[in-house]
């Protein structure tokens, strides 16, 4: 049984979205050692700077614009460091679907591992830098990002400079992703009783804003998709003007501005109208429902309508989140799961561009109802802000 619930109230929990730039810059400092800075070509570079600002103490962020193309690029060196980790960030995700033609912002996702002119198979490719690489397509947008050795930076700019208007797509290339895809679904939520239970989640809180379909998209809009939707949708949102590339790790501002200039000023920017959408109203009342599904046990969710990236109410938020689920010190955590009432706690708190959801998952003991579980789980949560005095 999956039941899961949806509020209108002040969220009691939102915990913000990690940015990109963050998660790489605390990898790129794994290594202590003293290494030479290593050294690339100059070349002249067109990019302008638009502020340096230092949001936590040593990390210094330069931000430009390329003010051919819109590029814009976030820079944060870390000499020494011996790695660099590149982030491509497409503004584009499920939110700018249509009703109707949900999917391609993630079935693009994997399109864009099918290859380029100079790099014809990127998973072999990658495989030989070593390090890490992957992406992802959220409601807002969609993320690549890799993590090498220092120098292999000009061959990491250079290939996905060609993944953002230089990829390899055929109607064979579409039909076989289109077929993962599927598959993918059918693994993530048709046969998966948590990927049921966020797709529900979402189909219960939202309305009509397109939060309501996660990224992974309807079956029937899969199926009728087109390659040439695909071809479509690669135009439009995968240009310059609709990126952000941030890098962190070992190099400097004027060779990687000049690298970046040589591979991305070639760039065109696209002729991209923002969709207008619009927004759900705030719910006016709770709202239940409580799906049967076969699970060993009962998974509960609680979602409250959650803030945007631009609320400054986010950072206590973030701090409020973490005090409740987090596995090591988290309220709910020792309340719930090391005394063994319930098997896990997760959150699903993420900012979003808009007005969007938070929402906190427990999953019962075997055994144990929907009406006990969700008890068990709501008088822990009572005496939380007894525990925070504390």
């Amino acid at each position: 049984m999956v039941k899961i619930t949806s509020m209108s109230k002040k969220p009691f929990l939102l915990c913000g979205a990690i940015i990109g730039l963050s998660i790489f810059l605390s990898q790129c400092q794994s290594s202590n050692r003293k290494q030479s800075q290593v050294k690339f070509p100059l070349y002249p570079n067109s990019f302008k700077v638009q502020k340096v600002y230092e949001p936590l103490k040593g990390l210094k962020i330069h931000s430009y614009v390329h003010p051919n193309n819109g590029l814009k690029v976030l820079l944060s060196p870390r000499p020494g460091s011996g790695a660099i980790s590149y982030v491509q960030a497409f503004d584009v995700g499920s939110r700018n679907e249509k009703k109707g033609r949900t999917g391609l912002a993630h079935l693009f996702e994997h399109m864009m591992f099918r290859g380029t002119e100079s790099f014809p198979n990127p998973h072999k490719t990658m495989s030989k830098w070593g390090g890490r690489s992957n992406a992802y397509t959220s409601l807002d947008i969609t993320l690549y990002y890799e993590q090498v050795p220092a120098p292999l930076t000009e061959k990491v700019i250079k290939f996905e400079s060609e993944r953002m208007q230089k990829l390899f797509i055929t109607p064979n290339v579409f039909k076989l992703e289109k077929g993962a895809v599927v598959s993918e679904r059918k693994r993530g939520i048709e046969d998966n009783a948590w990927g049921r239970l966020n797709w529900e989640l979402y189909q219960n809180h939202f309305d009509t804003h397109p939060y309501k379909t996660n990224p992974i998209g309807w079956q029937s809009d899969l199926d009728k998709s087109t390659y040439d939707d695909a071809i479509h949708f690669y135009k439009k949102h995968y240009a310059p003007n609709n990126a952000v590339i941030a890098v962190v790790g070992d190099f400097e501002l004027k060779t990687m501005l000049g690298l970046l200039d040589k591979y991305y000023a070639p760039l065109k920017r696209s002729n991209l109208k923002k969709d207008q959408i619009s927004r759900d109203r705030r719910k006016a009342k709770f709202r239940r429902r409580v799906y049967n599904v076969v699970t060993e046990n009962v998974i509960f969710a609680d979602a409250r309508d959650g803030l945007v990236f631009s609320d400054r109410r986010v950072p206590s938020e973030v701090l409020l989140c973490f005090l409740l689920t987090n596995s090591g010190t988290g309220y709910l955590y020792n309340e719930l799961v090391q005394k063994s009432k319930v098997q896990s706690i997760n959150a699903g708190c993420y900012p979003d561009k808009d007005p969007g959801m938070s929402s906190l998952y427990v999953s019962g003991m075997p055994g144990k109802s929907v009406k006990e579980t969700e008890k068990t789980y709501l008088n822990a949560l009572k005496a939380f802000p007894s525990w925070l005095k504390d």
